[in-house]
């Protein structure tokens, strides 16, 4: 029985790593593409967009944390509500 939770905590934890590896990727490619929207403004939806995958990335890493389950679902709002701002003005620079 004790060997079976501590395969469970094992994964947990492997899991988590992944989580945050993602986080900090999509962290990096979002810093990269705030750069380009900076001297390129066509770069601007996509920044957007990668600014609410990042939320929607800390949403998913602090999801079973119950303590900051008021930052889960303030940053899930943020990132819906981007999205559609993004979905917005993409449709309305191309008309």
């Amino acid at each position: 029985m004790k060997k079976d939770t501590d395969k469970k905590k094992s994964v947990v934890k492997n899991n988590k790593f992944y989580e945050k590896a993602v986080c900090y990727v999509v962290g990096i490619l979002f810093i990269v593409l705030a750069i380009l929207s900076i001297n390129m403004v066509e770069f601007l939806p996509g920044t957007m967009i990668m600014l609410s995958l990042l939320f929607f990335c800390i949403c998913y890493y602090y999801q079973e944390d119950k303590e900051k389950q008021l930052l889960v679902y303030l940053l899930f709002g943020l990132g819906v509500g981007l999205l559609i701002f993004a979905v917005f003005y993409t449709l309305m620079e191309t008309m």
